[in-house]
């Protein structure tokens, strides 16, 4: 369970690092997402890793089995509901509607995360990521000050 909580190297450090070399904007931010993903990866393990620790019982195919099928959903819940965001906004008229659909993203991909039995955490930051890299093309810079 320690393991799991502090192997995920920290988003904070890859910007950091990142900084310093010269790289196109939209690499940037996959490198930066990768990291998180690696943030809510830790998350799923550790959940895994209590489970085990509490009833006594681990069997690591059964593990193996379990991550895939709750990171994959999570990034496919993640997907639909960013694509969902994307085209939404692409269609709304009223800034303050695009600015409320935005802020409501995370919440949304998380809930229907868990509610489908997936990673909510990796639904999150799969949509926060198809967020930010469309962002640009849908958002004025004057929207996304406010």
């Amino acid at each position: 369970a320690l393991g799991a909580i502090v192997a995920p190297p920290d988003a904070v450090a890859a910007r950091a690092v990142l900084q310093r070399v010269r790289l196109p904007r939209r690499l940037q931010i996959l490198l930066e997402g990768e990291s998180l993903l690696n943030d809510a990866s830790g998350l799923v393990l550790f959940r895994f890793a209590v489970a085990a620790a509490a009833t006594g019982a681990f069997s690591a195919g059964e593990a193996a089995g379990s991550f895939l099928v709750l990171a994959l959903g999570g990034a496919v819940v993640g997907i639909v509901v960013g694509t969902a965001w994307y085209k939404l906004v692409r269609r709304l008229g009223d800034e303050y509607l695009i600015i409320a659909a935005s802020v409501l993203l995370g919440w949304i991909a998380y809930l229907l995360g868990e509610q489908l039995h997936v990673s909510g955490v990796i639904a999150t930051v799969t949509a926060g990521l198809i967020m930010s890299w469309h962002q640009h093309t849908v958002l004025s810079a004057a929207m996304r000050m406010r």
